[in-house]
């Protein structure tokens, strides 16, 4: 029989690999493959400057309703792409995004918390990047760059975020990247 006559056949070389997850160790699943399949999804690590990637590629950061952004890498968005009333005047609010077209680009502010002195929750980060995914699906954006979001001085846990952002874009052709300094 041909392999697309096989039920169950998979395609390793279009698939991400990953630890299986803690409540299915030890499990029947577990112990025939020791893994899950996951679909394919480019997330890529760079180390750098999140502001020299590609012009082409939109930029995702996180803020709050109020549009502070008085610290962290808020306040370089800030002094880099101003527009602030613009950001307020589009009313978001937490579990939404914001969007600043600049050049051939989009800017995604993603709105997790009400306050600037706030903490986001993985709830309203979901929200957001779903929001954010939309977005870019309905104007064509295939790449963005961030960096750890949520993860400054927001506080939240980079593999909780990570994962989040597999599972938000998963069935997509967006390409991710991640900048850390």
């Amino acid at each position: 029989m041909g392999e697309e006559g096989r039920r169950g056949f998979f395609n390793l070389s279009l698939c991400r690999l990953r630890p299986c997850p803690a409540p299915l160790r030890g499990s029947v699943l577990h112990k025939m493959v020791g893994f899950f399949l996951i679909n394919s999804l480019q997330i890529e690590h760079v180390k750098g400057d999140l502001f020299s990637c590609p012009a082409k590629n939109s930029l995702a950061h996180c803020i709050s309703e109020d549009c502070r952004m008085s610290a962290g890498i808020a306040a370089v968005f800030k002094n880099k792409f101003g527009s602030v009333q613009e950001l307020l005047d589009q009313g978001k609010k937490s579990g939404e995004v914001a969007v600043l077209k600049r050049d051939d680009r989009y800017i995604y502010y993603l709105i997790t918390k009400k306050k600037y002195f706030h903490k986001p929750t993985y709830k309203s980060l979901r929200s957001s990047l779903e929001a954010m995914k939309t977005h870019c699906l309905d104007n064509g954006v295939t790449d963005v760059s961030m960096p750890r979001i949520g993860c400054g001085l927001d506080r939240l846990e980079w593999n909780e975020v990570s994962l989040m952002l597999e599972e938000v874009f998963e069935d997509t052709d967006i390409k991710i990247t991640v900048y850390t300094l």
